[in-house]
């Protein structure tokens, strides 16, 4: 029955959460100064082993110091947050002796302190020691076993967690374990030889078995911190393998038999010379300024892809600023010139003309036209339609279709308007899972812009609902040093309810309070028919005039708001928002260089996963990596061609508490798919080799 318990408790585990690295003690059997040795080596909050003698007084003396002490005398003192009598016993029974102990340590003045130390044994120094997260049912259980334990001290907790430890090192427990978590991730993750031999080296099953069951010894027990850190690689690789290795095989059958199909109707071919820099040269000439080399070779190298192989698939990802509509005017303009017809299809109106007025201004040697819900305007003639998903509707042949801002359309309006022969690019700055899960796996090739054209950096601050009248003051501050601000609330109406029962305010219910903290200050866009289009333009001139400072919208403000002077943005309950949704509207300001201000208000506290996925955006600012973050939480949804599910079915690493890294992940892909493709080729070979 005990040995059951034991193995029930195992099966929680797969690696540990963390680890702690006890530094090598600063005092020593042999007497080193104390004093010196952390003047020279501590820092305040620095987690060491100490060990000396350990002196503790009377414990009934309200002034109980204890203190460690070495042979010069010196000493630290000994701090316990959680003070006892029965804590203070458990300290009394090391009176005198000499001990160990390791916990953070504190300099007040010239005296050191170390509070809440833990005893261990001197032979732990400098030695890794893993720290798991143990099951509340499992914590429970063991704390009964220890009822002589001073309960929910600091000191509890590391008893029951060195006991967790001494059981999972029972030989025939942790044997069980080692088969049963093999089985499993060969099982479930490394089915073929393809994936043990990227994982691990050795596409055997016996000798894949054996890998990982050495594997997880070491994650459990390494014997130094070099051999745990490598472990760890190993484990990240073997736990990217795992994730990826059943898309990437999928993907590339799927793009194996693409290839080989052909396609009902002439695919279109831009000229050759549009594949240099020359000639697309030649097609930005009327243009105000003259693109980066970068901007040239993203051009030539999606022209090449229309040249050469089957219907190009290809995503455009660029952050804001890095001059994506300058992509989707010379890859135009080079279809156009080439005798092509080509769509420049964008989510929203306001979007469109915007895009529609640029192209005009830019290729003014080219016919234009404009397509929305309102209808057709511009040359009937055009070779270049800029419009809304209406671009579907034209009743025309397209050889070509640009989309921008992927993210806010489906699958459908984005594919339908290329059909089976015309080539597809799809830009944005945040992929959806679905497309980062295509490109990673090779399905759909990708071009990434990475070069900005103004220096601009950001500051975040993720507000809870105590600090809104902060955040009231620091914004009416902003308006008094002349700043242009956006506020995005996540509904027009009918705000969410929140945890307290409570409606969280939608915009139209909080027009008023904005008109009273700012008056004549404030104007508003959001969604609507004709007339509320009319009334954002109204908004946003006034923006641009500075006969406004505030402008508060919806999502709306997420693409289409193109304000240079805008220098800080609000976003209203953000958890509302996707990462990529919040990437798209941080990029809406200091779109004219220098620093931007992005808050993040909160109308009630967040859960543990809400806040980690928060703080995790206000550290990353590349679009790219959000969106491999975003296709690890939702996961890639239907990646087949006929698929329409945009997120869902994340994969999970195999091995629990441990997050994959987004760098990891790139490169195993890449390395997946060459193993494939090698793998399909000899397959083919063989079997022509048999016919």
């Amino acid at each position: 029955m005990e040995e059951q318990r034991s193995t029930r408790r195992l099966r929680t585990l797969m690696i540990p959460g963390d680890y702690e690295v006890i530094p090598a003690a600063l005092t020593s059997l042999k007497g080193l100064d104390l004093a010196v040795a952390l003047r020279k080596s501590a820092g305040d909050g620095d987690t060491l082993a100490l060990c000396g003698r350990f002196e503790c007084p009377d414990i009934t003396d309200e002034q109980w110091r204890p203190r460690i002490v070495d042979h010069h005398g010196h000493h630290v003192s000994v701090t316990i947050s959680f003070d006892t009598p029965g804590l203070r016993k458990v300290f009394a029974k090391l009176h005198d002796k000499r001990a160990s102990f390791f916990g953070p340590v504190y300099r007040q003045g010239r005296d050191w302190h170390i509070h809440d130390p833990e005893p261990m044994a001197a032979s732990r120094t400098g030695q890794p020691r893993p720290v798991y997260d143990i099951h509340h049912m499992t914590r429970s259980s063991l704390a009964r076993e220890h009822l002589d334990d001073v309960g929910g001290s600091y000191l509890e907790q590391a008893k029951l967690h060195n006991e967790f430890i001494r059981e999972v090192r029972s030989p025939e427990s942790f044997r069980s374990y080692l088969s049963a978590s093999a089985k499993r991730l060969l099982d479930r993750g490394l089915k073929d030889q393809v994936s043990r031999r990227v994982a691990l080296g050795d596409p055997s099953i016996a000798n894949a078995r054996e890998s990982i069951r050495a594997l997880l010894t070491t994650i459990h027990f390494p014997a130094s911190q070099e051999e745990l850190d490598a472990a760890l690689t190993r484990v990240d690789r073997v736990a990217a393998v795992a994730v990826r290795a059943s898309d990437v095989r999928e993907a590339v059958k799927a793009r194996r038999r693409h290839m080989r199909l052909k396609p009902q109707g002439n695919i279109f071919r831009p000229d050759p010379r549009y594949t240099t820099v020359e000639g697309l040269t030649e097609l930005a000439v009327n243009m105000p300024f003259s693109p980066t080399s970068e901007q040239y070779a993203a051009v030539a190298e999606i022209v090449v892809d229309m040249c050469e192989g089957p219907v190009m698939r290809r995503v455009l990802s660029g952050d804001v600023g890095t001059g994506k509509t300058v992509i989707y005017a010379l890859t135009a303009a080079a279809v156009a010139a080439s005798g092509g017809t080509v769509g420049v299809m964008a989510p929203r109106q306001l979007l469109a003309k915007q895009n529609y007025d640029k192209l005009k201004a830019w290729l003014p040697g080219h016919a234009i036209g404009l397509v929305t819900g309102e209808g057709r305007s511009g040359d009937p003639e055009a070779k270049i339609w800029v419009g809304t998903q209406a671009v579907a509707g034209l009743g025309k042949t397209l050889d070509a279709v640009l989309v921008d801002e992927q993210q806010l359309m489906s699958k459908e309006q984005r594919e339908s308007p290329a059909g089976a022969t015309g080539h597809l690019l799809e830009g944005t700055a945040t992929c959806i899972p679905r497309t980062t899960a295509l490109a990673q796996s090779g399905e759909w090739a990708v071009t990434r812009l990475s070069q900005t054209h103004v220096e601009k950096t950001f500051e975040h601050r993720l507000l809870m609902p105590a600090q809104r009248g902060q955040l009231v003051a620091d914004l009416r501050q902003a308006i008094e040093q002349g700043q242009t601000m956006l506020v995005v609330y996540p509904r027009l109406n009918k705000g969410a309810v929140l945890k307290d029962g409570t409606v969280a305010p939608a915009l139209r219910e909080s027009i008023d309070v904005w008109e009273r903290l700012f008056p004549g200050k404030v104007v508003y866009a959001h969604g609507g028919d004709q007339a509320q289009q009319l009334e954002n333009d109204a908004a946003i001139a006034a923006i641009r005039r500075g006969d406004a400072q505030i402008l508060v919208g919806t999502a709306i403000l997420e693409v289409g708001i193109d304000l240079p002077s805008a220098e800080r943005i609000v976003v209203v309950q953000p958890d509302r928002f996707g990462m990529s949704q919040l990437h798209q509207l941080r990029g809406r300001v200091a779109r004219a260089g220098g620093t931007g201000y992005c808050d993040l208000l909160l109308l009630e506290e967040p859960s543990g996963p809400l806040h980690k996925r928060l703080s995790y955006f206000c550290r990353i600012t590349d679009g790219f990596v959000l969106a491999e973050r975003d296709l690890l939480i939702r996961g890639g949804g239907d990646t087949t061609s006929e698929g329409h599910v945009q997120s869902g079915k994340a994969p999970k690493s195999p091995f629990e508490n441990h997050e994959l890294s987004s760098e990891i992940l790139p490169e195993i892909t890449a390395e997946l798919e060459q193993e494939y493709w090698a793998e399909f080729d000899r397959k083919s070979r063989a079997a022509d080799r048999s016919q």
